[in-house]
C-alpha cells in the first residue's frame, strides 16, 4: 500500500493502465498535465465524427475506439512513470492529489464532457429496428447532429421543462433523417425521414406518397441477390427510388400497396410540425399513426453512420 501512497513508478504505471492519463496526473499532483489531457480528450470527443467523415479508409468504430483508448492509457503509463521518478517518493501537496479528489474529478469531468457533447453537439444512437431499411439497418450506430435544428428541452437529458421555444432553430428539409421524441408521451426517440413540411397536405394512396395532391415519383429498383437471400420471409418485397419535392432522392421498401398504412386519411401538417415516415414503408410506426411531429420534439439530424455489424463501415450521411 505504501508504494501507492508514495507514488512509486511501478504503482503509478499500474494505476495509469487502469484509470488513464487524467486521473494519474491528478494523482501525481500535475494539474497542468491533467488539464492538457482533459483538453485533448475534449477535442477527440468533439471532433471524432469529423475525423471519421474525412478518413481515407473504411474504419471500424470499434477498432478506432479500442485503439484510441489503448493509446491514451499507454501514454499515461509512460508519462506517469516518468513523473513518479521525478517525485522520487515525495508526496504531492496539491489538494487534487488526494485520493477522494482524484476519484471525484476523474469520474465527474468525463461524464460532464459527455453530457455537454450529447446535449449540444453530437449524440450516438443505435437502431433497434428495421423501419429505415434499406438505407439504415438494425445494429447501425449513428451520430446525430444536435445543433442542426437548434435546441429545445428535448435536446437535454430527461427533457427538463426549462424553455418552451426552440433556440437557434433551423427548419428541417425534405429528405432529412431526423431523431425526435415520440408524441404525445415524449419518452421514446424515433428516427424517421421528413417527408412533409408545415402547410403540406400528406396522404398515402395505394402505397404511393402524395404531397399536396401530387403523387411522389418512384421508380422500381431491382433487388440485389444478397437482398433477396435475406428477405425470403417477404417474397413480394420491392425496392423503389423515391424523389421528394426539391429533388431529394432515397430508396424505400414496399411489401405491397394495400397493407395497413398504404391508404391513409389526408393529413394537413400544422405550422410548427413535420410529417415523418420510415423508409421500410410497411414496417414502420411513424406519422401515419402518430400524426405530425411538433418541431419542439426534434432532437437532431442524422450526420454519420459509424458502425454496422454487417458491413463494418463508416459513412458520411448525405
Amino acid at each position: 500500500m505504501s508504494a501507492f501512497i508514495n507514488r512509486k513508478p511501478w504503482a503509478t504505471a499500474l494505476l495509469a493502465l487502469l484509470f488513464g492519463p487524467i486521473a494519474i496526473m491528478l494523482y501525481l499532483g500535475r494539474g497542468k498535465a491533467a488539464f492538457a489531457y482533459l483538453a485533448l480528450t475534449i477535442v477527440i470527443i468533439l471532433t471524432l465524427p469529423l475525423w471519421l467523415q474525412i478518413s481515407p479508409v473504411a474504419l471500424t468504430m470499434k477498432a478506432g475506439v479500442i485503439g484510441g483508448v489503448a493509446l491514451m492509457h499507454l501514454m499515461a503509463v509512460i508519462h506517469g512513470s516518468m513523473e513518479a521518478r521525478r517525485l522520487n517518493g515525495a508526496k504531492p501537496s496539491a489538494w487534487f492529489a488526494r485520493w477522494y479528489a482524484v476519484v471525484g474529478l476523474a469520474v465527474i469531468l468525463p461524464n460532464l464532457i459527455t453530457t455537454l457533447n450529447n446535449s449540444f453537439l453530437w449524440e450516438a444512437f443505435s437502431l433497434p429496428s428495421g423501419s429505415m431499411k434499406p438505407n439504415l439497418r438494425p445494429g447501425d450506430m449513428v451520430y446525430v447532429s444536435k445543433y442542426a435544428y437548434g435546441y429545445s428541452r428535448h435536446s437535454l437529458p430527461f427533457s427538463p421543462d426549462i424553455f418552451s421555444e426552440r433556440l437557434f432553430f433551423t427548419a428541417p428539409e425534405y429528405g432529412d433523417i431526423a431523431v425526435f421524441k415520440r408524441p404525445p408521451d415524449n419518452n421514446i426517440e424515433y428516427l424517421k425521414r421528413i417527408v412533409g413540411l408545415p402547410g403540406d397536405r400528406i396522404q398515402v394512396i395505394d402505397g404511393i406518397l402524395h404531397i399536396n395532391g401530387e403523387a411522389v415519383a418512384r421508380t422500381e429498383i431491382e433487388l440485389a441477390p444478397g437482398e433477396k437471400a435475406g428477405l425470403s420471409h417477404t417474397p413480394n418485397l420491392k425496392r423503389y427510388r423515391e424523389r421528394l419535392p426539391g429533388g431529394a432522392e432515397h430508396d424505400i421498401y414496399e411489401v405491397g400497396d394495400n397493407l395497413r398504412f398504404d391508404n391513409t386519411r389526408l393529413f394537413e401538417v400544422p405550422e410548427g410540425h413535420y410529417f415523418a415516415m420510415g423508409d421500410n414503408r410497411d414496417n414502420s410506426l411513424d406519422s401515419r399513426s402518430l400524426g405530425p411531429i411538433p418541431a419542439e420534439n426534434l432532437v437532431g439530424r442524422l450526420a454519420l453512420i459509424f458502425w454496422n455489424d454487417e458491413q463494418q463501415r463508416v459513412r458520411l450521411w448525405d
